[in-house]
C-alpha cells in the first residue's frame, strides 16, 4: 500500500474510531458499518484538515471510499481541475 493510502486509512480510522488494520483501499460506506452519513462528514472534515484542502459538495458526495479519497487527493496533488 502507498504512503498516501496509509495516510487516508489513518484519517478514516480516526474518524470512525476503528483500528486501521480493519480498513483497506476497498473500504467504503457500503462495507464499513460505522461509516454512516454523519461519520462521512467527519471523515471529510478530517480529510480536509489533514491534507489542507477544501472539498466541494460534489467531491463530498463522491468520496465514499478509501480509494475515492485517494483518487481525489491524487487529482488535487496533480492540480487537475475539479
Amino acid at each position: 500500500m502507498t504512503d498516501r493510502a496509509d495516510q487516508i486509512i489513518s484519517v478514516v480510522s480516526e474518524a470512525l474510531e476503528v483500528p486501521p488494520d480493519t480498513l483497506s483501499r476497498d473500504s467504503s460506506m457500503d462495507t464499513v458499518l460505522q461509516w454512516d452519513s454523519l461519520a462521512h462528514l467527519n471523515i471529510c472534515l478530517l480529510f480536509e484538515e489533514r491534507f489542507n484542502l477544501q472539498l466541494d459538495m460534489e467531491e463530498i458526495a463522491q468520496a465514499t471510499s478509501v480509494d475515492a479519497l485517494l483518487q481525489l487527493l491524487a487529482s488535487r496533488e496533480n492540480n487537475e481541475p475539479r
